[in-house]
């Protein structure tokens, strides 16, 4: 009778126990983006430009090819305010390109810009992917070290836009981005070989 006691007994306690196990379900990790989330960001940037030609009145640089582009860098804050709407503020550096021909060196020095854009994200049916587009404003600013005609600096305020996409798991993320620039066609005649378009590379942390 006692063996059969504990034998029952064992098995109720088998029995609660798969119960319980059936019952509990371990937290799901919740993809970003989420609704109203804070985060921030870092990256490095690079350069898209390959080969420029241009024969603009003020430098005469006809066809002039790239001959070295180093990477930047980007710092960034962002509100994700809903699913698939977020703001960011960021600076981003650009690094430095050096231009050649036969005649001519212009090295673009120092690029960076500060920006505010407006982020629209569409979920992809994994739900850790998503693909997103951008667009806003920034202040630019780019030192051109011309060999044949010495010092010149733009400074200007212009638009940006661009896409990529997202990966996010739980409150870390990383995204592929591919940005434009665009300021006044003077100033872009002025500076032909101002970088205009670069690819980053950022990692990011929603806060919860």
């Amino acid at each position: 009778m006692k063996k059969i006691s504990i034998i029952a007994a064992a098995a109720t306690l088998t029995v609660a126990g798969f119960a319980y196990a059936g019952a509990y379900q371990a937290p799901a990790p919740t993809p970003a983006p989420a609704t109203d989330r804070y985060y921030v960001g870092i990256g490095i940037t690079y350069p898209a430009a390959i080969t420029e030609e241009s024969n603009n009145d003020k430098y005469n640089l006809g066809r002039i090819k790239l001959d070295e582009k180093n990477v930047g860098g980007n710092i960034f804050i962002g509100d994700q305010v809903s699913k698939y709407l977020a703001a960011e503020l960021g600076f981003t550096y650009l690094g430095n390109m050096e231009y050649k021909n036969s005649d001519i060196n212009y090295d673009s020095n120092d690029n960076w810009l500060i920006y505010l854009d407006g982020l629209v994200h569409i979920p992809l049916m994994n739900k850790y992917l998503c693909v997103f587009g951008k667009a806003g404003v920034n202040y630019y600013d780019h030192d051109a070290d011309i060999k044949s005609s010495g010092n010149d600096r733009l400074k200007t305020f212009g638009i940006n836009y661009g896409g990529g996409l997202q990966f996010t798991y739980m409150q870390f993320a990383a995204r592929l981005t591919y940005t434009q620039l665009h300021f006044d066609y003077q100033q872009q005649d002025r500076f032909p070989l101002a970088p205009s378009s670069y690819i980053g590379l950022d990692l990011m942390y929603y806060f919860s």
